[in-house]
């Protein structure tokens, strides 16, 4: 839990908006467990701001990497989950909670 949290820590400028990071956090990894996928910390970091309700611009301000960096991090999640759109996406994960 404590690596889960460090790794929230490098990515949330908001303190308290940790506490629901970490709920969707492991929302995520549970569905990557169970689906045996591999994501990059970074990809994780960007589903959780996604999961938030933030958009590529948001979220590329809050990682401070480039719009289109985040819009590839997105699309490779997408491919990696099998997911044609965003909210395809979304419902995959949100059908475990």
């Amino acid at each position: 839990l404590a690596a889960v949290q460090q790794e929230l820590k490098i990515y949330s400028g908001i303190a308290d908006a940790e506490d629901k990071s970490l709920k969707i956090f492991e929302l995520i990894e549970q569905y990557i467990s169970m689906h045996a996928l591999k994501i990059t910390p970074r990809e994780k970091a960007c589903l959780v701001y996604l999961f938030q309700g933030n958009v590529p611009k948001q979220i590329a301000t809050l990682m401070g990497i480039s719009i289109r960096t985040v819009e590839t991090h997105l699309e490779n999640i997408k491919l990696k989950f099998g997911c044609r759109n965003t909210l395809q996406l979304i419902s995959k994960i949100s059908a475990l909670s």
